[in-house]
């Protein structure tokens, strides 16, 4: 369903959107040319920029992609981006860290940071480490913006350093695959997991 609307939403290479006539995409440095048809993620920042993933869930090899708008109102339409990227694997969640970084939970099994640098128009990889033995379902940023939770198929839920890159503790706390982890807003130790055995788990 996500992807028909996506789809929909798109307007022909060329096209203007509504209320932009004349306008012409400007796709920024190293985004790609089109997004995938699946949506995984999205999130808005604070200020409202809009921070998407997508996933194209076909072929051989699953690639993803990272999608920033300052102008929500313009997303899914890849030429009013204001910053994208292909990632190498498909994306299950993502989520803002402060107001540059990004935290993805990938097919591949990583939890993967990247940074919007050059005034917002590129984004980066600052690391990607395979911690989990399947795929990253889910992740969350801690209140304290220094430490996240990622879920995953293999049953486990981890809780990371973000500067340092390592991971501080891991739980096995389900008996199923892990489908989502969320923070405690205001508490920086505080998360809830859920899975699909023993649905909830508060840490």
């Amino acid at each position: 369903a996500a992807a028909a609307a996506m789809d929909a939403a798109k307007p022909n290479p060329g096209q203007a959107v509504d209320g932009e006539a004349g306008s012409e995409w400007s796709i920024p440095p190293n985004a790609p040319a089109c997004m995938e048809r699946h949506l995984d993620g999205a999130h808005y920042r604070a200020d409202g920029a809009l921070l998407l993933g997508a996933s194209s869930l076909s072929g051989r090899c699953w690639v993803g992609s990272i999608w920033v708008f300052k102008d929500p109102s313009k997303a899914p339409n890849e030429g009013f981006c204001s910053a994208g990227v292909q990632t190498e694997a498909g994306i299950a969640d993502l989520k803002w860290v402060d107001d540059k970084g990004i935290l993805v939970a990938s097919d591949s099994g990583a939890l993967e940071l990247w940074e919007l640098d050059e005034n917002e128009t590129l984004i980066v990889n600052k690391f990607c480490k395979y911690e989990h033995d399947d795929i990253v379902t889910t992740v969350s940023v801690l209140a304290n913006n220094t430490q996240a939770v990622s879920g995953s198929k293999d049953f486990s839920v981890k809780i990371w350093d973000i500067p340092q890159e390592t991971v501080l503790n891991s739980y096995r706390a389900h008996s199923g695959q892990v489908t989502c982890v969320t923070s405690c807003p205001g508490k920086d130790t505080v998360f809830l997991s859920c899975a699909e055995v023993k649905p909830v788990s508060c840490l």
